[in-house]
């Protein structure tokens, strides 16, 4: 099976990718304080249909920090179609996941002729006043005990109980995520999240959209979801029972068969 890696380095930022199999192009974009290997069971699962590109977010995995310091949804967005435009790729299906579904929605609201689909997996469009301040802790709690401090609880937001106990490799996995993210980067792409609102740009994606979450997600479930459905126009939306907030993990043969249905 076709395997490359790459960097392409950009005005404002370097990123490390990966392309797996051969065929029509999905790029997937991963969450916070990950990198592009959260994504490995779908790679897995699209590669013998699909060219799939992977990439690891500004300041996570091999993508070094920023020098500028910029981790705005607009660049980052701008990130992937630089990255497609490095690949002669001239339409993609588009997937991303938490923080990835936000820098996907800015991607396909800005450059809608890109994208053929988009899939947004527990994500969200806005940050109201409850949400600001606990990302406000979050940061103050990255400063004060360093990421390896704040790993433990940022993973135990992520998975129902049952799958932790169960799969404790997967957890230790995303741990170790969490404390190798340069501090500099995660307080960077925490403090956009932290004042965002992207309600007036997506209802402006025309491409065919589907929205995942799972239901045992605190932070990005039903309710989060369903915004998502009601803003942009079209979405459908599907919920994965006995998910957290990485269902491509915890029920990864349920989001697989989704991400497939939907993406053709």
């Amino acid at each position: 099976m076709r395997i490359e890696h790459g960097l392409l380095s950009r005005p404002g930022a370097q990123l490390a990718y990966t392309v797996t199999g051969q065929g029509e192009w999905v790029v997937l974009c991963h969450a916070l304080a990950t990198r592009q290997e959260l994504w490995h069971r779908q790679i897995e699962s699209l590669a013998p249909d699909f060219a799939v590109l992977s990439f690891d977010l500004r300041g996570h995995g091999a993508s070094p920090p920023p020098e500028n310091c910029d981790y705005s949804f607009e660049s980052q967005g701008d990130d992937v179609v630089a990255l497609m435009d490095h690949l002669n790729i001239h339409r993609a299906r588009l997937v991303g996941i938490s923080v990835g579904g936000e820098v996907a929605q800015v991607a396909a609201a800005r450059q809608g002729r890109r994208f053929s689909r988009l899939v947004l997996s527990s994500t969200a469009c806005h940050t109201d006043d409850q949400r600001a301040a606990a990302w406000a802790q979050r940061i103050q709690d990255a400063r004060t005990l360093g990421m390896s401090g704040i790993a433990p609880a940022t993973v135990s937001r992520w998975f129902s109980k049952g799958f932790a106990d169960e799969y404790p490799d997967v957890v230790e996995w995303c741990r170790e995520c969490v404390a190798s993210t340069p501090l500099e980067s995660y307080v960077g792409l925490a403090k956009v999240i932290q004042s965002m609102d992207l309600r007036p740009l997506i209802r402006g994606i025309t491409c065919p959209t589907l929205i995942v979450c799972g239901d045992q997600d605190h932070n990005t479930g039903p309710a989060t979801a369903s915004t998502l459905q009601h803003l942009i126009p079209g979405a459908e939306l599907s919920v994965i029972s006995g998910a957290g907030h990485f269902p491509n993990l915890e029920q990864s043969g349920r989001f697989n068969d989704l991400l497939k249905d939907f993406l053709g």
